[in-house]
């Protein structure tokens, strides 16, 4: 658990499922975390995270409030078929925005990443249409590489490519 001073960053629990299934059901606010989904792919997303940790010792991040112990979104490392790179990506709940939770929690979990796992850079891929994401990228330190084809499911799709390096 990583504790930040108004969150805290925890793996997936399955109490977590019905708030990521609402947000994941949100299709215009998911277009960019790989798209909305519809109740049963949200829990095959939802597994495959709790599967990660279970596997490979890491993955997504639930991100809860601590004021209210809402959770407000998902952050971390996740490990993706055949991808451009040790994926590191977001998604937080419309009412989480403009609060800066986003950023807090990003840093969180990227300092536990280098401290904890062999990775020197993650990634982040962020579709040209998605300003905010790339605006996070650009305030938690990552440093803008250029455009990526993405592999399969994606494919054909270009992602601008982010990378924060070990520091």
């Amino acid at each position: 658990m990583i504790e930040t001073e108004r969150l805290l960053l925890r793996p997936p629990i399955l109490e977590d499922l019905e708030a990521f299934t609402k947000m994941r059901g949100n299709f215009e606010r998911s277009k960019y975390a790989g798209g909305g989904l519809d109740p049963a792919g949200a829990w095959i997303k939802f597994m495959t995270w709790v599967g990660a940790w279970q596997m490979y010792g890491f993955g997504m991040f639930s991100v809860i409030e601590k004021a209210n112990g809402d959770w407000i979104g998902n952050i971390g490392p996740v490990n993706m078929f055949n991808w451009v790179g040790q994926e590191f990506g977001w998604a937080l709940t419309e009412s989480a925005d403009g609060k800066g939770y986003a950023q807090e929690a990003a840093k969180a979990a990227l300092i536990w990443c280098f401290s904890n796992l062999p990775f020197d850079e993650y990634v982040h891929s962020i579709s040209p249409e998605n300003p905010a994401s790339s605006k996070l990228a650009e305030r938690i330190g990552a440093k803008f590489i250029g455009e990526v084809v993405l592999p399969p499911p994606y494919e054909g799709q270009i992602d601008h490519q982010w990378k924060s390096f070990r520091p």
